[in-house]
């Protein structure tokens, strides 16, 4: 199946009605018995999903549809699981079939993760397995890093490697400034769905600040290795300044920031 068009967040709701329609007459016995339909809906689901991903203003009916359903959801609903009960539950079944529905949302994003297309999806799940195989790769407990050192791999990062700044040497508003003892803060950016972006406010909460960091050193560490990521905390633990170039060379070697804003702004005089 190739990707639907969608223009307008009224394509995403009628999409969604007509993959609520569909999941009904599967379940009504015609279909009750195909995996193949099964794995079909979730490729309506997924092309749903990538759409919504790609521009986030196909997302506009998606909470006022839960609501007219009384689907359970909150500010921290993902937005596949969102799409997954619109699709699959109802009010009296989305208790029961709970775990289910988390399942069909596990597959949205992983396979969103690993690149995969509605065109692929089919064959993807058939190539795990089925649904309830698809689950993240999990590395050992012995080689994992705390939050706490995720943030701290992120902070040596940044801190040893100014070339790494995605935006730098810009004069720091006051309401950029990080909180007293710190060096970092955050900032809400708006697409302005024109190629530009609008830092539209600043937040240097400290709770807030190390969970960004934390989430930055899990992407480095994915990039460059944990046992690398790891090597840099030990080294920098025990003092001991050889397995701390060695380690930071290494992330420096692999590391490379997401995303680019060009040429640099010059700092004010």
């Amino acid at each position: 199946m190739q990707n639907n068009t969608f223009n307008t967040y009224n394509d995403v709701t009628n999409a969604l009605d007509a993959a609520r329609k569909a999941r009904k007459v599967w379940e009504q016995g015609v279909f009750a018995s195909s995996n193949e339909k099964l794995r079909a809906l979730l490729v309506s689901a997924f092309d749903i999903f990538q759409a919504c991903v790609a521009n986030p203003d196909l997302t506009g009916g998606i909470t006022e549809l839960l609501k007219h359903f009384n689907l359970k959801h909150s500010k921290n609903t993902s937005l596949e699981l969102k799409i997954v009960r619109l699709v699959f539950a109802d009010e009296t079944t989305q208790h029961k079939h709970k775990q289910r529905l988390l399942s069909y949302a596990r597959v949205l994003t992983l396979a969103h993760e690993d690149n995969q297309t509605p065109a692929t999806l089919d064959q993807y799940i058939q190539d795990k397995g089925g649904i309830d195989e698809i689950r993240r790769t999990k590395s050992g407990k012995s080689n994992e890093l705390k939050a706490q050192q995720y943030a701290t791999v992120a902070k040596k990062q940044f801190a040893n490697t100014p070339e790494t700044g995605l935006f730098d040497a810009f004069k720091l508003p006051p309401e950029l400034k990080p909180a007293n003892g710190n060096r970092y803060s955050l900032a809400l950016v708006r697409d302005n769905q024109d190629g530009t972006g609008t830092i539209v406010h600043g937040l240097n909460t400290n709770s807030l600040v190390e969970k960004a960091l934390e989430e930055v050193g899990k992407v480095i560490a994915k990039q460059v290795g944990e046992q690398a990521a790891q090597s840099l905390l030990t080294g920098a633990s025990q003092h001991h300044a050889a397995a701390i170039s060695e380690a930071m060379q290494t992330v420096n070697s692999a590391y490379k920031p997401e995303l680019s804003l060009g040429e640099p702004v010059p700092a004010a005089e």
